[in-house]
């Protein structure tokens, strides 16, 4: 792979990873990957929460990658996998990781919120 990502973003559900990449990505040597959350090293996840499946298709979505000092993607899940920080780590020993939390009520009022919204809880 020509250019693997050398940073990824994790953390707690409704802790702010959309914002901080949205923020990453309008510096000019920063690449964040579009699906921004492949969630490819955590094959402990059922496949249908996992976008990206095989290596070809996770290489693709660096394709445009070329030239960014900072090459990044966020699956705010890899923080709950139990084998997907040490994928990364054999993916890319050198890789950086910026990890991303909340309270944990905090977290359950934004997470109630976003099922309310998204009709998954009606209550």
């Amino acid at each position: 792979m020509k250019n693997k990502p050398n940073f990824f973003i994790i953390g707690t559900p409704k802790c702010g990873t959309t914002s901080l990449c949205f923020y990453l990505s309008k510096h000019h040597d920063v690449f964040i990957s579009d699906p921004k959350e492949p969630r490819y090293f955590s094959p402990d996840f059922p496949e249908k929460h996992r976008r990206i499946k095989t290596q070809e298709e996770y290489e693709k979505i660096f394709d445009k990658s070329i030239g960014y000092k900072a090459i990044g993607e966020a699956s705010a899940y890899y923080l709950f996998s139990k084998v997907a920080v040490q994928n990364i780590i054999n993916f890319n020993p050198r890789a950086k990781f910026i990890v991303l939390g909340k309270k944990p009520l905090d977290v359950a009022r934004s997470w109630h919120n976003h099922l309310v919204h998204n009709g998954y809880e009606n209550i």
